[in-house]
């Protein structure tokens, strides 16, 4: 009847169903069903690889609305052996910046593999949109380049142009420049993907990542700095917190570019996260652990 179906289970406590179906048009027969729409990515898998949970619960979640089922891998070269063990998803969804090896490293190893394995689809997803990535995702045969926050139509046309080998390595449109503190659609997502419970460990987790950043620009360590931003960058954009996001990432920019901030970066962006926190409290109910 066009209408969908979706399933919200947390062990031992509950499991909800939530079916959701079109009105029916005045003219139309209630019983008359209307055309199935058109899911050309239902019940073909995704490999989700990226060293930080939340992400990974994120790609599964965007990827599962979609229809994919999912395989996941913490790091590049379990993604790798998963390969190796006879493993061949449809297509592989790649982090690019993970320790050990790097999401471009871990693709072209994987190109190197014999079989199916090979030819596999990589998407890659970043926090960093520079020419240099887009340049690296060539050279390394990845079929597109997603900026976190990933965008689930993004993300469907990626997959879409890839298995049917037309995809060219780009990189997919940021949303503009917004004042707003909250992404609402983002945090919308998180209660409909059901998520929210994900979101006070993560601001604890930006938090974190505002300590390295203050402790690297105390010992003048652009090397941290740039890792910290970087983690910030993506967990932010992926969190909903759209003005931090958006302010992290023109400083990330700038420390890319070589071109050094005259206040600590860590104090704005702090305080940004402060009012972040108080705005999902208010609207959301989201409380940070003590």
């Amino acid at each position: 009847m066009g209408g969908d179906i979706q399933c919200r289970s947390e062990h031992g406590r509950f499991t909800e169903f939530t079916l959701s179906f079109p009105p029916a048009l005045a003219n139309e027969p209630s019983l008359a069903p209307a055309p199935a729409p058109h899911r050309p990515l239902v019940g073909l898998t995704a490999l989700v690889v990226d060293d930080q949970a939340l992400n990974r619960a994120i790609a599964r979640a965007l990827a599962r609305d979609l229809g994919l089922r999912t395989l996941e891998a913490e790091h590049g070269q379990q993604a790798l052996d998963m390969l190796r063990s006879g493993v061949v998803p449809d297509a592989i969804l790649m982090d690019i910046n993970m320790p050990g090896l790097d999401g471009i490293a871990t693709t072209r190893l994987l190109r190197e593999l014999p079989g199916a394995a090979a030819r596999v689809p990589v998407l890659a997803l970043t926090a960093n949109d520079s020419p240099a990535v887009l340049a690296a995702a060539r050279a390394g045969g990845l079929h597109a380049v997603l900026i976190k926050p990933i965008d689930a139509a993004a993300l469907e046309h990626a997959l879409i142009s890839a298995l049917q080998g037309s995809g060219d390595p780009s990189v997919s449109p940021l949303a503009p420049s917004a004042s707003e503190l909250l992404n609402t659609r983002r945090v919308d997502d998180f209660g409909r993907l059901g998520l929210m419970d994900e979101l006070p460990g993560a601001l604890m987790d930006m938090r974190g990542h505002l300590r390295a950043l203050e402790q690297a620009e105390a010992l003048d360590d652009l090397d941290a700095a740039r890792d910290a931003l970087h983690a910030l960058v993506g967990l932010s954009g992926e969190c909903g917190a759209k003005a931090l996001h958006g302010l992290a990432r023109r400083r990330y920019a700038a420390l890319l570019d070589g071109q050094a901030s005259s206040a600590p970066v860590a104090t704005e962006l702090r305080a940004l996260l402060e009012a972040t926190e108080q705005a999902l409290a208010q609207r959301y109910g989201v409380q940070v652990p003590a």
